[in-house]
């Protein structure tokens, strides 16, 4: 009977992957709406880039809604008419949102994203930003199993506004899923960054930095929220009336192994400046001397990279925070003609510095002992840019785009540091 139902299980697998279809958007249909509208579970809404102005609803189904570009080249705006993605029909795990941003909601509950009669997605790789709620500015979740995970979640809400959870809201019967996120700059009377009330929620490896309040908990509000979970996370420089990192009204959940500024007990709790590379300008990746690395609870870790796919537990010890400290390439700025860009290196100070720029990328790459070649040759540019900077072990390259680079335009870029080949960065210009 076993041998059976692994039979049934296996060609049912087999049958729903072989019949799976990708749609794309605007090929095949001309909205993300209209992807969605004709999908059947198992299937994938592909979306090139661009900004769709709608607002798109899941309906129930198990599929995959992604974008061929990423994040910073596809958006979902909202245009202030509701919530911008909608699940409400029971999704599950099979539900993904992936690759968008996802912006300018304005509704009673969830701006943003709305999760509501137990819907449970997965939120994964998305910049969530510039929506206003009541309630979850960024994402509401009630009733909710949801996995929210390696996104950025910044600008919703406003401090003077009768609002509750900017960032995050999680309310009643819920149990998500919150982790590899970094949320910043969102604002609420109450809970600006997350709020857990009269609920749970297992919090992991998050940076919650720079929120407001104007009652408390402009980093994290828990109220009767005793099961829930806070683990391996950065809550610093948030900003309220009282409470202004972390407010607890009831019994206070378990928090451990955070850098949470004025302290709190619990184990492995430090307080100390992260030391992050550009706090001001929104760029929270680690320095080489910041005291949140190495000093994590490996035990807490669900996830095998942090929120933009560097090894998560890199180097023996999990780093507090969303970002795990490691050899790496990232560029910040205004990708388009004429705009200011800024190439930045993270590594092991001292370090020489190569930078390459590839005619295309390689699929798959080439694996070596200094790690991954990504590039194709011929190569465009090969740059030696000198020593790391002690001690931040952090180099910034700065230049502006000229204003007739030929748009739309993916440059493919790698670097090496000390024998170690850095991850690919693409700067999509457009």
């Amino acid at each position: 009977m076993r041998y059976v139902l692994f039979a049934f299980s296996a060609f049912l697998v087999f049958s729903l992957a072989a019949f799976s279809a990708t749609i794309h958007v605007p090929g095949d249909q001309p909205t993300i709406q209209a992807g969605i509208d004709v999908a059947v579970n198992g299937d994938t809404v592909l979306v090139a880039p661009g900004t769709y102005v709608e607002y798109i609803d899941f309906k129930g189904k198990a599929i995959t809604v992604t974008s061929s570009g990423g994040a910073l080249v596809t958006t979902i705006d909202g245009n202030q008419k509701g919530s911008v993605v909608l699940f409400q029909n029971w999704e599950g795990a099979g539900s993904v949102l992936d690759g968008f941003t996802v912006t300018n909601g304005n509704v009673k509950s969830g701006g943003g994203i709305f999760c509501n009669n137990s819907a449970s997605p997965i939120i994964m790789n998305n910049i969530i930003t510039g929506n206003k709620a009541e309630l979850g500015a960024g994402i509401f979740m009630n009733g909710s199993y949801s996995v929210i995970t390696g996104n950025t979640i910044c600008g919703n809400g406003e401090v003077d506004y009768p609002n509750t959870g900017g960032g995050i809201y999680v309310g009643s019967k819920s149990d998500p899923t919150i982790e590899n996120n970094i949320l910043y700059n969102n604002a609420a009377y109450g809970g600006g960054g997350i709020a857990v009330l009269g609920s749970i929620a297992t919090i992991t490896n998050n940076t919650i930095c720079d929120n407001q309040s104007q009652k408390k908990g402009a980093g994290i509000w828990f109220q009767s929220a005793a099961g829930a979970i806070l683990t391996n996370t950065i809550v610093r420089d948030n900003v309220a009336a009282f409470d202004p990192d972390i407010s607890v009204d009831g019994t206070a959940p378990p928090v451990t192994y955070c850098n949470i500024e004025g302290g709190w007990l619990g184990k492995g709790n430090i307080d100390k400046d992260p030391l992050f590379v550009d706090q001001a300008n929104g760029d929270y990746h680690l320095t080489f001397p910041s005291p949140s690395k190495d000093m994590g609870d490996n035990s807490a870790v669900n996830e095998p990279v942090d929120f933009e796919g560097d090894p998560r537990i890199a180097y023996g010890t999990v780093d507090m925070g969303a970002d795990e400290y490691y050899t790496h390439l990232y560029w910040t700025g205004n990708a388009t003609p004429g705009g200011a860009v800024q190439i930045k290196f993270v590594g092991l100070p001292g370090s020489f510095v190569y930078l390459w720029l590839g005619s295309g990328v390689l699929d798959p790459p080439l694996k070596s002992k200094w790690g991954y070649w990504y590039l194709q040759f011929p190569l465009i540019i090969q740059l030696g840019l000198g020593a790391m900077p002690s001690p931040d072990g952090v180099m910034v390259l700065q230049f502006t785009l000229p204003p007739d680079t030929p748009v739309p335009l993916t440059l493919p870029l790698q670097a090496g540091i000390k024998k170690e080949l850095t991850n690919l960065s693409l700067m999509d210009i457009q």
